[in-house]
Order: C-alpha cells, then sequence, then structure tokens
C-alpha cells in the first residue's frame, strides 16, 4: 500500500472512530438529561457489527455476519456481475450506513466481478472516494 493510500485509509478509519464516538456521546447526553429530570435512563445499545466494522473494517469483512450478508447478496443477484453479468465475486458497499452494514438494508449493496469491483474501486492506481465510487457506479448502471 502506497503512503497516499495508507494515508486516506487512515483517514477513513479516523473518520469511522468519530462517528462511533459520536454515537456513545449522544447517548450518554441523553441518559444525562433524562437522569435530571428525574426520568429513567435508556439503555443505548449499539449494534455489534457496527462497533466492529466502526473499529476495524478488515475485521468487519471477516466477520460470520458479513458472510451471511454477502452470501444472502450473491444469492439476490444469482451470483451475477450486476454490470456485466459475469461470475460475480465481490459484494460492493453502495452506502455505508449503519443499516446497511448490519445487514438490513441489502439493496445498498451490489454483487460485481472482480474486474468490475476494481473498476470501481481505482481510478488507475488511485482510491477513488465514496464519493466518486457511487459516481461511477451510477455511470455505469445506467449503461446498462
Amino acid at each position: 500500500m502506497s503512503p497516499s493510500e495508507e494515508a486516506r485509509k487512515a483517514e477513513r478509519d479516523a473518520e469511522k472512530a468519530r462517528k462511533f464516538a459520536e454515537q456513545q456521546r449522544l447517548a450518554d447526553q441523553l441518559n444525562s438529561l433524562l437522569t435530571r429530570i428525574g426520568e429513567p435512563t435508556v439503555a443505548v445499545t449499539i449494534h455489534p457489527l457496527w462497533a466492529l466494522f466502526s473499529e476495524s473494517y478488515p475485521a468487519y469483512l471477516q466477520s460470520p455476519e458479513w458472510g451471511e450478508i454477502r452470501r444472502r447478496v450473491l444469492k439476490r443477484d444469482g451470483s451475477l456481475c450486476r454490470l456485466c453479468l459475469a461470475k460475480a465475486q465481490c459484494v460492493h458497499h453502495i452506502s455505508y450506513d449503519e443499516p446497511v452494514i448490519i445487514g438490513e438494508r441489502d439493496e445498498d449493496l451490489i454483487s460485481l466481478c472482480d474486474a468490475c469491483h476494481a473498476s470501481i474501486e481505482f481510478d488507475g492506481t488511485r482510491q477513488r472516494s465514496v464519493e466518486e465510487k457511487l459516481i461511477v457506479l451510477r455511470e455505469r448502471l445506467g449503461t446498462r
């Protein structure tokens, strides 16, 4: 991995950690307010798969839960790449929102072959941003 790729990965990991910390901070604030007004606090739980994703994307991809989500999406798509109809090997995240990550919104996951996945993920040797990937994917889906 090149230094610029490592920097982008570190930036993405830091952003996930910030979002996770923000969720926890908001939960703590809610309970603090409830305590001050004499109301019972609420148990705020963060889905374990979301927590795993927030801590380590590679660990998330190795989890049995992701394996099940991946199998489900490949089955839905007939194990075919949604771009070129070749055999799909990958399931690509269109969104990294919590419902997608924890397997509650499969419509934001798409089966792709390795070649199409690489063409979405990279522009030459440069990894695309999440926004760029979405633009390229939408363009490619519109051509079929």
